[in-house]
């Protein structure tokens, strides 16, 4: 485990003393991060059940009796009635309702995860390396006619992971035909002509990938390769302009300044952060936001006719934008 690297161990330091410059910032006595909180993971890439405990001027990790974890960053102890906190803070992130007669509740804007560290983006990306061949699997198996419905691409994606020993990122969107239409469609028995959206990602040491592909089942018209080509051809266009120094609220103006008189088709933000969580900041929609070096984005456009085209990338902010997932974006048509 990376735990163990003195990389790592100098990366959970810096971690910790900018935890601590913050809650001393916002005159928080206690900050508790519970296990199930996003924080919580940031800090410690195990899974272990416990809580960490930030003061402006201590770290200590309250463990389960039958857990072992040892660091120098932290000081350890056991989890007991008399070391628990009565009285402090939880991160919203993590708030849970297991939670609530724990601690005081008290919304906190923490935001410390959208600037990336090296293993961080590198863990990144061995998960978009999964996206990339699992995706290229489901392509052999449909051009195969191996897929009669929705749920079997979702099977078969979760039959993936299983495998690799991967988590989800998330519950895979499948969609085709009419159901292209509903972006966060649930899959069902069925497999419809026309457009194919397939949306899913992985989890690689606890951060994920997020990556859409649209296909077409059948013969497309005029119409529809249009509809396909114009997200295609925005989308590269704002992965290019996904540059340090730019403001992603102008990235989702200009988005829908391009779509033109189908921009009423185009119903959600343009990206999002990505990390621990498949979504955290920053947001690509109306509140201004500008990209920094090492933030690692979504960018995902879409227009939802009667049937629905969305492409979906992740990348890395830098002066020259890169891009983690390497599918092919060419419309793939199975006949």
């Amino acid at each position: 485990m990376i735990i163990n690297t003195k990389d790592y161990k100098k990366i959970m330091k810096e971690k910790i003393t900018a935890l601590q410059k913050l809650i001393a910032k916002k005159n928080i006595k206690t900050l508790v991060l519970p296990y199930d909180d996003p924080y919580f993971k940031w800090l410690i890439h195990e899974e272990l059940h416990g809580y960490i405990l930030i003061t402006p001027k201590s770290s200590t990790l309250l463990l389960s009796p039958l857990e072992k974890y040892e660091t120098k960053n932290l000081e350890v102890k056991k989890l007991t009635k008399e070391n628990f906190p009565k009285k402090a803070l939880v991160n919203q992130n993590g708030f849970n309702l297991k939670h609530s007669k724990l601690f005081e509740y008290k919304p906190i804007e923490l935001n410390l995860r959208q600037i990336k560290t090296k293993e961080e983006i590198k863990n990144i990306k061995q998960a978009c390396k999964h996206t990339d061949n699992c995706f290229k699997q489901i392509v052999k198996k449909l051009k195969n006619k191996e897929f009669k419905s929705e749920k079997q691409i979702q099977k078969f994606i979760k039959k993936y992971a299983i495998e690799k020993e991967l988590d989800l990122a998330f519950s895979p969107t499948i969609a085709s035909g009419k159901n292209s239409s509903n972006e966060h469609h649930f899959p069902t028995d069925k497999l419809y002509k026309g457009f194919l959206v397939i949306d899913f990602g992985f989890k690689y040491k606890g951060y994920c990938s997020d990556m859409t592909r649209t296909l077409f089942l059948g013969k497309p018209n005029q119409n529809q390769l249009a509809q396909y080509n114009k997200v295609l051809r925005v989308q590269q266009e704002m992965i290019q302009k996904s540059k340090t120094g730019a403001d992603g609220s102008n990235l989702f103006n200009q988005t829908k300044k391009q779509f033109g008189t189908d921009e009423k088709y185009f119903t959600h933000s343009l990206g999002h952060g990505l990390g621990i969580e498949v979504h955290e900041a920053p947001s690509l929609g109306l509140k201004k936001q500008i990209l920094q070096k090492n933030m690692v984005i979504t960018i995902e456009p879409g227009l939802y006719k009667k049937q629905g085209v969305r492409i979906e990338d992740v990348v890395v902010v830098g002066k020259k934008p890169e891009v983690l997932t390497n599918s092919t974006k060419k419309l793939i048509i199975i006949q």
